[in-house]
């Protein structure tokens, strides 16, 4: 089964060849019958039953890419080599079947029930009429008319099966394309969603970072303008918000490592580094509240400046008033 559809795959890739080749097997097996029983009852000289295998053959290299003419034009073709009581037809007869099934299972919906029609009408026809008329049918015995019946019955039965079997392979090859795309819009859609997923880590990490430095810079920011206050007047506490300072800085360089090594890692392993957890919370209660400090600190500084900036305001305000 698995060379089999390797098979059908493989001419699907290269129809043209491989329809090309069943058209020349078919032609010799036909050339070669004819040689070998010829001249039999045929009515045409050789040369034109050669000409006349062409025209039914033929047209089989294109049965799949031009399936509805390849069945229209090979009918006629059929009809004239029984007509002209060639040796051989059978192989003849074969290369009609298959022309009718690959109507069936390549052909375009508008026109493939007609055509497929027109040529089994045609056929049948001329069946009928070989057997009721052109073999004198009254004059036979009982046993040729059955058989003479029988092999109008086959035909009918035939015709049936090729029309059935072509219109099954055809809806399965339908099914089979369905699939494919189906397939093919899964793992696009699965791509555009791991494209996203990909898009929203790196939008949740864009945050990361931008959280980390700016609550870190905004604190390194408070603390160096309280450093800079209470420098003249307090060098302890202005050291101790210059090592603050530091701290802080020290700490956003670290989260930004932990971050970077987070992008860095492919294997989905977790980072060297791991994120602050409930060990670190003592540590990070002291830190804030070493920030928390500095900052009302800072405040008291600024309160008091403004003090003494709005007393001097009031000195000189009186002063202009004497």
């Amino acid at each position: 089964m698995r060379y089999l559809t390797s098979l059908r795959r493989a001419s699907e890739r290269h129809p043209g060849w491989v329809d090309t080749g069943i058209a020349l097997v078919l032609g010799a097996f036909i050339l070669i019958g004819l040689w070998v029983a010829w001249p039999g009852e045929a009515e045409l000289p050789g040369w034109q039953a050669a000409l006349l295998t062409i025209w039914l053959i033929a047209p089989l290299a294109f049965r799949r890419r031009a399936p509805l003419a390849t069945l229209l034009v090979m009918t006629p073709a059929l009809i004239l080599f029984g007509e002209a009581m060639l040796p051989e037809n059978t192989w003849a007869v074969n290369a009609w079947w298959l022309a009718l099934f690959s109507a069936g299972a390549y052909g375009a919906d508008r026109w493939r029930n007609r055509a497929r029609a027109l040529a089994s009408t045609l056929w049948m026809v001329y069946l009928c009429w070989l057997i009721f008329f052109d073999f004198e049918f009254p004059e036979l015995s009982i046993d040729d008319r059955f058989l003479q019946v029988l092999t109008l019955a086959s035909n009918l039965v035939f015709l049936g099966a090729v029309w059935w079997f072509g219109d099954t392979v055809r809806i399965s090859r339908k099914r089979e394309a369905e699939l494919a795309a189906k397939t093919i819009e899964l793992e696009r859609e699965r791509e555009e969603n791991a494209a996203q997923a990909v898009l929203a880590e790196r939008l949740r990490i864009a945050r990361e970072l931008h959280d980390v430095v700016a609550n870190h810079v905004s604190v390194v920011g408070v603390q160096a303008g309280a450093a800079r206050r209470i420098l003249a007047r307090n060098p302890d506490q202005a050291v101790a918000a210059l090592t603050a300072i530091e701290e802080t800085s020290r700490l956003a360089v670290q989260e930004l490592q932990q971050l970077l090594e987070l992008l860095r890692d492919r294997s989905g392993e977790p980072p060297r580094s791991a994120q602050p957890g409930l060990a670190q919370l003592n540590g990070l209660v002291q830190h804030m509240r070493s920030e928390q400090q500095m900052i009302r600190d800072w405040v008291e500084a600024q309160a008091s400046q403004q003090r003494e900036i709005r007393a001097l305001l009031d000195r000189l305000a009186r002063e202009k008033s004497l």
